[in-house]
């Protein structure tokens, strides 16, 4: 038992040697210790508040940037309408220019298939004079029999229907 309990001077001993060790550690170590863990300490809370003021900007940023792309989309879309109603008002405007002309081109031809019947009606008004005086000079040149008198009316009756149509 005595290797178990210790002698009285010999635990004095080792008191006053802890007791010294105590004081050397308090009075040259423990305020460095504690000077240098009280800087990590402001390091570390210096670091988590720049990470949280980074982390802020960067939730900032990134609203901006969803408020830039959000205000971008409707812009596009905008553009869009824009362009599809400029294209819509080009495409009736050259649809009614087409109109247009194919009308103006369609009188035009009207007009020219109309002269073309009024020449047509003088040649044949013509023709047919010219053909009416020439029986007519046959007629007074030569006695015609009751037969060619009869057909000669009724060459000039269809000739003269034929004029009034």
């Amino acid at each position: 038992m005595e290797l178990i309990t210790p002698k009285l001077g010999q635990l004095l001993v080792e008191a006053a040697a802890f007791g010294l060790v105590w004081w050397a550690f308090v009075k040259f170590l423990a305020s460095p210790i504690s000077k240098i863990l009280e800087e990590r300490k402001t390091k570390i809370k210096h670091d988590v508040d720049a990470a949280e003021k980074n982390r802020a900007d960067m939730e900032s940023l990134k609203q901006d940037y969803d408020k830039r792309m959000s205000n971008l989309e409707i812009e596009v879309n905008q553009k869009i309408s824009e362009a599809i109603s400029k294209g819509e008002a080009i495409v009736a405007e050259m649809t009614e220019k087409a109109e247009l002309a194919s009308e103006e081109t369609k009188k035009k031809m009207q007009k020219e298939i109309d002269d073309m019947r009024e020449r047509i009606r003088r040649e044949i008004k013509k023709d047919a004079a010219d053909l009416i005086v020439g029986v007519s000079e046959k007629f007074l040149t030569s006695k015609l029999n009751k037969e060619d008198e009869k057909l000669i009316e009724k060459l000039m009756e269809e000739v003269s229907s034929s004029l009034e149509t």
